[in-house]
């Protein structure tokens, strides 16, 4: 009985930190707005050309993914590494890009 309660109380922490931290990035971006004539999204995410860029609430940042391209030598270490629900997410996006 008292590991139900807390694994409850443990789910109900997560939940309340993970709706919190929704709710203040929901209302920067939308405050956000209102100040700016521009239109402001909080969380962009673009990959081209090797390189995935990512804007998070006006903040740019460049990873270079041509290591792991799959004819480079780090590409197999990289992939063993990786767990398996990574691997599923990111053949989903494959799949779906593909669409």
């Amino acid at each position: 009985m008292r590991s139900k309660k807390t694994a409850a109380g443990a789910a109900v922490v997560y939940l309340l930190l993970t709706g919190g931290l929704w709710m203040f990035v929901r209302s920067y971006a939308s405050f956000r707005t209102r100040i700016s004539p521009q239109e402001g999204a909080a969380l962009s995410v673009q990959a081209d050309h090797g390189e995935l860029r990512s804007d998070f609430l006006g903040k740019e940042a460049v990873l270079d993914l041509s290591p792991l391209s799959s004819d480079s030598p780090g590409y197999l270490p990289a992939y063993l590494l990786v767990p398996d629900e990574v691997r599923a997410w990111v053949l989903l996006c494959r799949v779906v890009d593909e669409l």
